[in-house]
């Protein structure tokens, strides 16, 4: 079978796709084609893996979308593939709709959250639209959550017959060997950070992003300091929406009980110093980092939207609460801190869902299958 994968950006090979190209370049051809200019870029690839640069870029942009497709159509013609599987809405659109025009006869796009959930008007409109028109264009079409499946039939785009979850839901799952509990991590982290071994750690993970709820978790560590003197919030991830400033004039003379961390390639050791990770976001297509997290053994408190419920089983591996409510996240973080006991229990049952639901050798092997077994069936015909 020849295989291409369609993606904007080379982190998301990185980060979700590194070990299904793997498994999937074992017995087939495996091309991928990414925003980059140089080999080096995606220097985790092995030689048996093509690597193919477009300019696909994530911004709306008429004429690099038309140049970026014309390029994907003399790739696709030139190659004739059996299977092109897209990731992320730009690489999605474009690659499926020129997998369309080639006629590549097997075009799979997995919807990893939809951008448009939080925009309103024209944007949302538009945004919408994309999300439409790639589930037209896709003959087989995958989400990371059963959720976040639920939610994309409920809004008409997508028709159920089409759609499917793999294994559990998550894109990738979880490397245990990478994401697990390791003590000397988490005491050299906090010598680090300044932070004292009895201090309850919540740690925030990810994009600086007003998407991402972390004004709300802000007001809610507010509200817990003038409670408790013991806690700390670890705020880890690139600031893409310059938020840092602002959530330092907010805390005020609380500022002392935050500490922030920029991008990090090893999450895991933040997630070692931690006891508690907040995901107070209002769009996610699952809640990668939760399970990162539960392997590790780390409760999380999220809020109740789709895609994070599935990542979390409230009272069972963590708290769910309404997304934008700073109060109940407050009782939420407030319960984390009053209770080690349900705090520790909710880090064990953690750990043990991930390791049973969510191993990255479990989640891989069902890409892998599912791909071979759509490719079968369609042969036999």
């Amino acid at each position: 079978m020849k295989i291409v994968i369609v993606v904007s950006s080379p982190m998301t090979i990185q980060a979700f796709l590194y070990d299904q190209i793997m498994q999937l370049s074992r017995n087939h051809s495996v091309t991928v084609i990414a925003n980059c200019i140089e080999y080096s870029d995606l220097k985790i690839l092995e030689n048996n893996i093509v690597l193919r640069p477009v300019n696909i870029i994530r911004e709306i942009s008429p004429w690099n979308d038309l140049k970026a497709i014309y390029s994907l159509i003399k790739i696709f013609g030139k190659y004739k593939f059996d299977l092109v599987y897209s990731i992320t809405p730009k690489a999605g659109l474009l690659a499926m709709f020129a997998g369309l025009l080639v006629r590549i006869p097997i075009r799979i796009h997995i919807f990893t959250g939809q951008v448009w959930v939080t925009k309103v008007g024209i944007k949302r409109f538009v945004l919408k639209s994309i999300d439409k028109r790639i589930a037209n264009f896709a003959t087989q079409l995958l989400t990371d959550s059963a959720s976040q499946m639920q939610f994309l039939v409920e809004s008409k785009i997508v028709n159920k017959r089409k759609i499917d979850v793999l294994a559990n839901g998550s894109i990738s799952g979880v490397n245990l060997k990478i994401f697990s509990p390791n003590s000397i991590t988490r005491t050299n982290i906090r010598l680090d950070l300044n932070i004292d071994e009895n201090d309850i750690v919540f740690l925030f993970l990810g994009r600086l992003h007003p998407d991402k709820g972390i004004a709300d978790l802000v007001d809610a560590f507010k509200l817990l300091i003038d409670q408790h003197k013991n806690i700390k919030l670890l705020i880890v991830g690139p600031d893409e929406a310059d938020m840092r400033k602002k959530i330092m004039l907010n805390m005020g003379a609380g500022s002392d009980c935050v500490q922030f961390v920029g991008f990090t390639s090893n999450p895991e050791h933040y997630m070692n110093a931690a006891d508690v990770l907040c995901l107070p976001s209002y769009r996610e297509g699952f809640g990668s980092v939760v399970i990162e997290a539960a392997a590790v053994g780390i409760p999380a408190i999220g809020s109740d939207i789709y895609g994070i419920k599935d990542a979390i089983v409230d009272n069972v591996t963590g708290l769910l609460f309404p997304a934008r409510n700073v109060e109940m996240l407050f009782v939420a973080m407030q319960i984390m801190v009053l209770d080690e006991r349900v705090r520790k229990q909710f880090g064990l049952s953690a750990k043990q869902r991930a390791i049973d639901q969510f191993s990255q050798e479990f989640v891989t092997k069902s890409f892998v299958c599912y791909f071979e077994e759509i490719f079968n069936v369609g042969r036999a015909k």
